[in-house]
């Protein structure tokens, strides 16, 4: 499943190159990103096609680094569904908690995904935490460290939907402590 979200992004960021550009908001709202008036006059279907665009090369590249690494890791310890699942449900939440505190911006990206994926992961090595031994306690702690870098990061630069963020992470830790 991870290669083949890795897939759609990839085809879905070419498509939108192709078609323009991936970084030019008309082009990014005509392939469904989120942006508030549009979803609240019924294109609800945004808070899911926002998850597969990206604003230029870069946000591709950097979300496709951490989706294929953290990915790859869950994938293997929830299993394909379950991995589905957390992916898809942290995205919409995320685009929800995007579209309810920036309802005038326009937000497009798999990082409430990831961030979700991330959280997930989180869950697993606390629900975890005493039969993993030091070993989980360490892995616990550099993605604590990785999460806090990824959020200061967020915090520090403009144009990034910190709100996708948390709401992704916050769904994906929930959906992790379930299924760990």
């Amino acid at each position: 499943m991870t290669w083949a979200l890795l897939t759609v992004n990839v085809l879905v960021w070419v498509a939108t190159e192709l078609y323009g550009s991936s970084a030019d908001p008309e082009v990014l709202l005509r392939f469904g990103a989120i942006f508030g008036p549009l979803i609240a006059n019924g294109d609800y279907w945004r808070l899911f096609t926002a998850m597969f665009l990206h604003v230029g090369g870069m946000h591709l590249v950097l979300n496709s680094i951490g989706l294929f690494i953290l990915g790859m890791q869950v994938e293997r310890l929830f299993g394909h569904y379950r991995f589905s699942a957390i992916y898809i449900l942290a995205g919409l939440t995320g685009s929800v908690a995007s579209f309810a505190f920036n309802s005038i911006g326009i937000a497009a990206g798999a990082s409430g995904a990831i961030f979700g994926v991330l959280g997930a992961l989180v869950a697993f090595f606390v629900a975890r935490r005493q039969t993993m031994g030091e070993m989980g306690r360490q892995t616990l702690s550099g993605l604590m460290v990785l999460l806090g870098i990824n959020l200061f990061y967020g915090l520090i630069s403009p144009g990034i939907d910190n709100f996708a963020h948390l709401g992704g992470l916050a769904a994906g830790f929930v959906l992790g402590t379930v299924l760990a």
